[in-house]
């Protein structure tokens, strides 16, 4: 009995949590609707002049300023937009905490260290900071790419968190919605597990014998 206890995996001790598809409701196509709307380009075009995310990713990063994203955009779609209505239309992407998330939090605050890793930028980061300030307020600290300098899925974003923590990673579960991030949280030896909101994040928590006793 003593040899099969020393051989069980120690229970996580701590969760990272992604924010956005995962607690938060984002969704990239109210914004490419906005735009559309407000430049005259059809959804598709809009789409079509903007797939090339690199200015995106570098924003993410900090490396450039709000004002060079819009200038840069504006650039690429061929058409101009006043300062408010790009950032209408850019803040568009964001939603509300999703139902439950805030129930699952409170109940796994106590049992576990809670931090959250976004990637973001500033502009987003003002809206979301105030829209779900009852949220935040169950982690430890919220990790944010634009301040950080690098962005999911590199290994120097996940490593300042694993610093932070001073866990071994084994003993770290890691959620996100994107799985290319999910798989690189794995290769650094944590327990990382693809979600899409508080039903799937309760579940792969229950496989790992957490069981929430809140709803999500």
């Amino acid at each position: 009995m003593g040899i099969l206890a020393l051989n069980q995996p120690e229970q996580p001790a701590a969760a990272i949590f992604d924010l956005g598809g995962v607690l938060m409701d984002i969704a990239v196509g109210r914004t490419i609707a906005a735009w559309a709307a407000e430049t005259g380009l059809t959804p598709e075009e809009v789409r079509r002049r903007l797939a090339d995310l690199s200015l995106y990713h570098r924003y993410e990063r900090g490396e450039i300023t709000p004002e060079a994203f819009q200038r840069d955009t504006c650039r690429r779609l061929g058409c101009a937009m006043t300062a408010e209505a790009f950032d209408r239309g850019w803040n568009t992407l964001l939603g509300l905490p999703m139902p439950g998330v805030d129930a699952l939090l409170a109940d796994l605050a106590p049992r576990l260290r809670l931090v959250a890793l976004t990637n973001t930028n500033w502009g987003h980061a003002q809206v979301w900071q105030q829209t779900c300030a009852a949220t935040l307020r169950h982690f430890e600290r919220v990790f944010q790419s634009w301040q950080m300098g690098c962005r999911k899925p590199e290994a120097a974003c996940y490593q300042i968190v694993l610093d932070y923590l001073g866990l071994a990673p084994g003993r770290i579960v890691y959620f996100d919605d994107v799985a290319e991030n999910v798989a690189a949280a794995e290769s650094l030896g944590m327990i990382a597990r693809c979600v899409a909101g508080p039903t799937d994040i309760a579940r792969e928590l229950e496989s790992l014998g957490i069981s929430p006793r809140a709803e999500p």
